[in-house]
């Protein structure tokens, strides 16, 4: 398997922190842009029933638009956890996991075989 640390750890995994810094700026600055316009005119009763379903929604969008950038930077620790376990793995023990048995192969074949 050919698996290229260098631009693992140096390209892929820092682009993934770098999106989601991205992302929690843009919401960031769509939640400042919001807040800036102030509240919406709700001299009507529609309008104001249009808010309190609105509203929450939006904050909810947000909020979980935010957790998607979160989402990348656990992704980025990810591959930097899996790129050192990479570099420290015993491949000689790899090389002995092909030996064991496989139970399930082995019992999906007993019951074929009405044992």
């Amino acid at each position: 398997m050919a698996y290229d640390h260098d631009q693992l750890e140096n390209r892929v995994a820092p682009g993934f922190g770098m999106v989601g810094g991205d992302l929690h700026n843009a919401v960031r600055r769509a939640a400042d842009a919001l807040k800036a316009l102030g509240g919406l005119p709700s001299g009507e009763e529609t309008d104001q029933k249009f808010l309190r379903w609105f509203t929450p929604k939006r904050d909810q969008m947000l909020a979980l638009t935010d957790d998607l950038a979160d989402a990348y930077g656990d992704i980025k620790d990810g591959l930097l956890a899996m790129h050192r376990n990479v570099l420290v793995l015993d491949w000689g023990m790899a090389e002995d996991l092909k030996k064991l048995p496989d139970y399930l192969a082995d019992s999906q074949a007993a019951e074929r075989d009405g044992a």
